[in-house]
């Protein structure tokens, strides 16, 4: 472990200390800012830092001069810094504190009206700690906020060369002027100016503040691969990654216009509270162009890692396509929603393999795409090994005729011993009832009941025979909790039913213009709620017959590929 002065370090931002283009954006409010120096000034120990040392050729990324919230990471990228045989230092544990620290000692923060405000410290605070948790007082201004405070870069500019005792007396000769209270309590500030502006110059000009380990690439052994593994394994508690942030670190030869459009794509996919992430997208690219699901910074080393890196480039139009026709079939024909109906999104990589083989499909093969999702997800395709499932895939897709195969991924999915079909036993599983549900919903109102709705009245399960009615029947928990006695309701709705007999909710439903027919689904109780009377016989009627036409409608979108 070695240390430094934060001064140098600071003046060795982005001439020879860099970002690797695998860290993730600034992302610490002006409060974890002003909470770093307030804990320097305590003499509180920080994290150590960790440099990597090394002439590979890698993205390098500059630090902000002044942090924007909304800048755009493709402009602070230095090309001249990226070039191989170069020898400089990349940041891979300590990212947020080192642009905190050049922003307080260096630079500024703009603001969203573009006010440029830099880092100030009141140099009587110190002696009570404030409702925030702070010590010191430290702010960010245009201005100076007052007589006490001291523009903190100004130990890096105009008072460079001023020793501490020089500066100290300076400044309490400008702010005693200005300190009220008794004689002793401005004595006490006056000693506090002093204190502070030490504490200051010792956290930017003393060697034993900053501490930092250095992976040394270049008299030792510290290859680009391993220390992407290095960086993802320190980074764990701090800035959320993906596999995607690894393996654009690895992909050193990919154009920055396909990385930002990737990353847009996965932004672009996302419906209702389904995500996509860029790991998600370069997944399914590798997988159209390798066959191989598996993602590992090794498919971008050496020759052939530069041919897929190129592939990616060149082919980038076509998969650009591919995820446009997805994102038209997940909004237009397969309307879902909320992520409580999806298992995996990974069912979604084999349809992308597909449209990249085999752009523009017919509405027939739509229709086959969309009972394949919904297949995926009632029968848990995609459980486990998922990789392993979507190699095993890969040749069915890429080498089908124009149709989507699948007849033959329910084969593949079969010898898995998974369900490929819908029948009354699977149908009946209580982990599919939304799933079931809201195909129903979706048939009969042409709309997922999980989109737009009022924050707080999300639709839930419930039973149209309330359970508090039929437990008296002597009924058990199996008949009472059926499929064909469950329906969606708004949430604030199903709080203001509670236990209203059936046939008096559904006729004040119905009277007041409500189509119940959707909810009922069967004659002649969709005409006629008065018939669902509280007695065990005319429970089971309902409840069976219900049942088997949300059986028949969720088969005609799950498996439109069995003859009726």
């Amino acid at each position: 472990m070695k240390s430094r002065r934060l001064y140098d370090i600071l003046d060795d931002l982005n001439k020879k200390i860099y970002l690797p283009h695998i860290q993730r954006p600034f992302v610490w409010s002006e409060d974890q800012v002003r909470k770093l120096l307030d804990s320097l000034l305590r003499d509180y120990p920080i994290q150590t830092l960790l440099f990597w040392r090394t002439r590979e050729e890698i993205k390098a990324r500059k630090f902000m001069t002044d942090v924007r919230r909304d800048v755009d990471l493709h402009t602070l990228y230095d090309p001249q810094a990226s070039v191989g045989g170069v020898e400089r230092h990349f940041v891979l544990d300590g990212q947020q504190r080192l642009q905190a620290l050049h922003t307080l000692f260096a630079g500024a923060v703009i603001s969203e009206a573009g006010e440029r405000r830099e880092a100030w410290l009141d140099l009587t605070s110190g002696q009570a700690q404030d409702a925030d948790g702070f010590w010191f007082g430290i702010r960010f201004a245009q201005a100076s906020p007052g007589p006490t405070w001291y523009r903190i870069a100004n130990l890096r500019s105009l008072d460079d060369k001023t020793g501490d005792k020089q500066l100290a007396r300076r400044e309490q000769r400008r702010i005693e002027p200005h300190l009220t209270g008794t004689e002793a309590e401005r004595h006490a500030a006056l000693d506090r100016i002093e204190d502070n502006l030490k504490d200051l110059i010792h956290i930017l000009r003393d060697g034993d503040v900053f501490w930092f380990d250095e992976l040394d690439g270049v008299v030792a052994d510290y290859p680009y691969e391993r220390v992407l593994e290095v960086f993802v394994r320190v980074n764990n508690g701090g800035t959320k990654l993906d596999g995607g942030d690894l393996m654009f670190a690895a992909m050193k030869g990919l154009s920055e216009e396909i990385e930002e459009r990737v990353e847009d794509t996965a932004r672009e996919l996302c419906v209702g509270d389904i995500q996509f992430d860029k790991s998600w997208v370069l997944k399914a690219i590798v997988l159209a162009l390798t066959g191989k699901a598996t993602l590992a910074p090794r498919l971008f080393a050496g020759s052939d890692g530069s041919a897929l890196i190129a592939r990616i480039d060149a082919d980038w139009p076509r998969f650009e396509t591919a995820f446009e026709q997805l994102h038209d079939l997940l909004h237009q024909d397969i309307r879902v929603t909320a992520d409580r109906l999806v298992r995996s999104t990974v069912s979604l990589i084999p349809v992308v393999n597909y449209l990249y083989h085999h752009p523009s499909p017919d509405p027939t093969q739509r229709q086959q795409i969309v009972a394949y999702f919904h297949k995926a997800q009632l029968f848990n395709w995609f459980g486990a090994s998922t990789d392993q499932l979507l190699t095993g895939l890969h040749p069915k897709l890429a080498g089908a005729s124009s149709e989507f195969p699948l007849a033959d991924v329910k084969t593949f999915f079969a010898g898995y011993r998974r369900d490929t079909e819908l029948n009354a036993d699977n149908i009946a599983k209580a982990g599919v009832r939304a799933m079931i549900l809201n195909l129903v919903y979706r048939e009969k109102f042409d709309a997922s009941l999980f989109h737009s709705q009022f924050p707080g009245n999300e639709p839930h399960i419930d039973h149209i025979y309330p359970r508090a009615r039929l437990k008296p029947l002597g009924l058990d928990s199996d008949e009472i909790n059926h499929l064909g006695n469950f329906r969606f309701v708004g949430a604030t709705d199903n709080i203001r039913k509670r236990a209203e007999l059936p046939d008096a909710h559904f006729l004040r439903m119905k009277q007041g213009g409500v189509p119940v027919e959707r909810h009922l689904l069967v004659e002649p109780w969709a005409s006629d709620p008065a018939r669902l009377k509280l007695d065990v016989q005319s429970y089971r009627a309902f409840r069976d017959a219900r049942f088997a036409a949300i059986l028949k409608i969720a088969q005609g979108i799950v498996d439109p590929e069995v003859a009726p």
